[in-house]
C-alpha cells in the first residue's frame, strides 16, 4: 500500500514538473479593449475609466483592459467585425 502511495507521489510531482516546464501555469498578458470608452479630451471619464482600469489590474495584472472610445451603432459595427477590429466587449442597448 505504501509503496501506491510513494509512486502516485512521484508520477505527480513529474507531471507537475513537466507541466511548469511547459508553461502550464504561466499567465501571458491578455489584452481586452471595450467600447462606449471616454472620449478623446474627456478627463473626467479618462480619469475614471483610468481609476477602474488600475483597480482591475490590482486583482488581474496580466490583463491588459484597452477602452475604445468607439460608440456603438448597427452599420460600423458589421464593418469593424469583418475587418477584425471590433471591440471584444460591445454591449448592445
Amino acid at each position: 500500500m505504501r509503496s501506491k502511495v510513494v509512486w502516485r507521489n512521484l508520477i505527480l510531482g513529474v507531471v507537475l514538473v513537466l507541466m511548469v516546464q511547459a508553461g502550464v501555469f504561466a499567465q501571458e498578458t491578455i489584452s481586452i479593449s471595450f467600447n462606449n470608452g471616454p472620449r478623446e479630451g474627456d478627463v473626467v471619464a479618462e480619469t475614471l475609466i483610468g481609476n477602474r482600469i488600475k483597480r482591475f489590474n490590482v486583482v488581474y495584472p496580466h490583463i491588459k483592459v484597452n477602452p475604445d472610445p468607439w460608440q456603438y451603432d448597427p452599420q460600423s459595427f458589421v464593418v469593424k467585425m469583418a475587418g477584425g477590429t471590433a471591440t471584444d466587449h460591445a454591449p448592445l442597448q
